[in-house]
């Protein structure tokens, strides 16, 4: 079990606390440097670090970072990007929530069925569930989010700070631009730009199959370990109590006092 998986494996077997799941990166290109969460400097990133909540990555011109997750998810930072990860949690041995705050830059996110995915920049927030789409921010104080797979639910912020209570769906090869404090405003077609990334997620849709295949394979390994040391555990407070409860019955198995 490589250096990856036994970071997954602390994040599933309960010796990390809830909060504790993680993401790990895949690949980098480029200048791509992290600051972690009471940290006051930054470090560059490499292969198969562990990056929690909190932690925020920075990516340089043409430069990349490929991260995933332990159920599958994938999500690329792409060039001049700031993204910090919000929120990583669970239950047990499953990743039920993401959070991503993408500050600038681009993302594009290849998610698995079932966890609830959000990316949120300045001027709105997605909310996902299986799908592949991209978010990009920046200088211009606009957001733009195109779907290339699956749909998803766009909410703008309005004046007050808060988020819109309707929000706008973006179905499958739909592009959309959210101006700071506008509704978002669905495309004729996707821009350039957005079919860019587009082509380079299906360029790379062989390389990360095979990835989520390691992954998933690797995953079913861990939580066999781990119901095997939660069988372990059990056994062994049940021998315990056995013990325990033998001592009570018979006082010879007590362990003899010291005479004073």
């Amino acid at each position: 079990m490589n250096k990856v998986f036994v970071l997954l494996f602390l994040a599933v077997s309960g010796v990390c606390a809830q909060e504790d799941y993680i993401a790990i990166v895949n690949q980098t290109s480029g200048e791509v440097t992290a600051l972690r969460k009471g940290a006051d400097s930054w470090k560059e990133v490499a292969k198969d670090d562990a990056f929690a909540a909190g932690d925020i990555i920075k990516t340089e011109e043409n430069s990349s970072c490929e991260i995933y997750l332990i159920d599958g998810t994938i999500f690329e930072i792409g060039p001049s990007s700031v993204l910090k990860i919000q929120e990583l949690s669970g239950k047990d041995d499953f990743l039920e929530r993401t959070i991503l705050d993408l500050e600038m830059g681009d993302l594009l996110s290849e998610i698995e069925k079932g966890l609830d995915y959000s990316v949120r920049t300045p001027q709105a927030v997605c909310a996902v569930r299986g799908t592949k789409f991209a978010v990009s921010t920046g200088e211009s104080k606009e957001s733009k989010i195109a779907v290339f797979k699956g749909r998803v639910g766009v909410k703008n912020y309005e004046k007050s700070g808060l988020l819109s209570k309707t929000d706008q769906i973006i179905n499958e090869m739909q592009e959309a631009h959210v101006a700071l404090y506008n509704k978002p405003q669905l495309m004729k077609k996707l821009s350039k730009e957005m079919s860019a990334v587009r082509d380079r997620m299906v360029k790379n849709n062989s390389r990360r199959k095979k990835l989520r295949k390691k992954i998933f394979k690797e995953r079913k390994a861990l939580l066999e370990k781990r119901k095997e040391i939660i069988l372990e555990r059990n056994r062994e407070k049940k021998e315990e109590l056995i013990k325990e409860r033998k001592s009570r019955r018979n006082p010879r198995m007590r362990s003899p006092e010291k005479k004073r």
